[in-house]
């Protein structure tokens, strides 16, 4: 019953979908899935607003798909032919549907493109067999989330070190509330928040069950398991933890830049700080954000005129410092964007160094791996070292077969 449930729930958004070619003034209709949840929303629509009133040949039509469905629906679009114009993808799971045939190769377009200026991470995610096949949209990356009023009653300095992060999560939890708290849930968002520790400690994210990357799940472990970090973070994410956070149930929180506007509308009287996440052998954090590609055989001229607009210097710079990204232009100066803002920062010092995850043809499937590990460690079903060692068999399996 679930499965014909969603059967149907998919068949009526392609159907939504499926609205009438061009306006009654004579526009064509440019549709575009997204997952943009409210705290993007309402600055993207804004911008598509404003394309649609600069030219009279294009009307965007935006329609939110939830992240968690989006990619089922490419796959069941691209059988049955019922697909937007624009589509919204997380960047490492670009490569999968690239390969998949799924989006229209924008190379020659990009390359007469007088404003194709990206940074290399961010432009790779789009790349596949040193072909186009979308555009980076905006960039992100973590960091170390504090209560700034609980440092201070603690008599606390704000960690930089995993050993100085332990006891500060010690001291801090108390009662419901626990020192610290990072999303472990069972999707991207997990994976992309497991991955700083591996890096940090020293290891590498296409061989994880190193001694490095065994001493980063250990030292995730302990944390729970000792009680200075709760359990259910293997069923939260990044916007469940942030709610963790406002509420006082978590002094420390690992999340992006792109939560800042959520924590400053839902606890606006909260006095918190950011700090880079606390490092073993070295600083590290992971590349975040989306890309917009152009779905094969849709409305090419259209999507582009858009996409070449929207991610433009000009406008993505204006965009992104509005959502508290970072625009993923090269020619955009991401630590002068922000000024003197402390919080943003960090978030611009990290982002040099940030990791991207891939790009890989099977990386949806090397994720879902690497966070049943973490799972696997924290319930203690394994030791971090088997769970780690029985996921890297299946990931080396997986490379085998590419």
């Amino acid at each position: 019953m679930k499965k014909l449930l969603l059967f149907c729930s998919l068949i009526f958004v392609f159907s939504c979908g499926n609205n009438d070619s061009t306006t009654k003034d004579g526009k064509q209709i440019v549709t575009l899935w997204h997952y943009f949840s409210e705290i993007d929303v309402g600055s993207f629509y804004k911008y598509i607003d404003e394309f649609n009133s600069i030219q009279d040949k294009y009307l965007v039509k935006p329609e939110y798909v939830p992240r968690e469905e989006l990619l089922k629906q490419y796959a069941m679009g691209l059988v049955a032919g019922e697909l937007p114009d624009i589509g919204m993808i997380d960047n490492p799971d670009q490569a999968s549907f690239s390969q998949s045939g799924l989006f229209e190769d924008i190379t020659d377009r990009f390359n007469n493109w007088e404003d194709n200026k990206f940074l290399d991470g961010p432009l790779n995610s789009v790349r596949y067999n040193d072909r186009i096949y979308g555009l980076p949209q905006a960039i992100t990356c973590l960091a170390l989330f504090y209560d700034i009023d609980l440092f201070i009653e603690n008599n606390l300095s704000v960690p930089t070190n995993w050993a100085q992060l332990e006891e500060a999560a010690k001291l801090l939890t108390s009662g419901s509330r626990k020192g610290l708290v990072w999303s472990g849930v069972k999707n991207e968002e997990g994976t992309f928040q497991l991955l700083p520790w591996i890096i940090s400690a020293g290891g590498n994210i296409n061989k994880i069950n190193t001694p490095e990357g065994v001493r980063a799940l250990t030292f995730l472990t302990d944390l729970v398991k000792n009680g200075y970090a709760s359990k259910e973070l293997l069923i939260w994410g990044q916007g469940d933890i942030e709610k963790q956070f406002n509420s006082g149930n978590a002094a420390m929180m690992v999340n992006g830049n792109w939560i800042i506007p959520s924590i400053k509308r839902n606890a606006p009287n909260k006095n918190w700080g950011v700090a880079k996440i606390p490092m073993d052998k070295k600083y590290a954090s992971v590349l975040g954000g989306e890309n917009f590609t152009i779905l094969k055989g849709k409305n090419v001229e259209g999507a582009w005129a858009f996409l070449s607009w929207f991610i433009s210097t000009e406008v993505s710079e204006r965009y992104c410092k509005e959502i508290r990204k970072f625009s993923p232009k090269s020619d955009v100066n991401i630590e002068a964007m922000y000024g003197d803002d402390p919080i943003m920062k960090v978030f611009a010092e990290e982002v040099q160094y940030a990791v991207p995850r891939g790009p890989h043809t099977k990386w949806p499937e090397i994720s879902s791996i690497m966070i049943n590990a973490e799972h696997e460690s924290i319930t203690l079903n394994k030791t971090p070292k088997q769970a780690l060692d029985d996921a890297q068999k299946l990931i080396d399996q997986i490379n085998a077969s590419n």
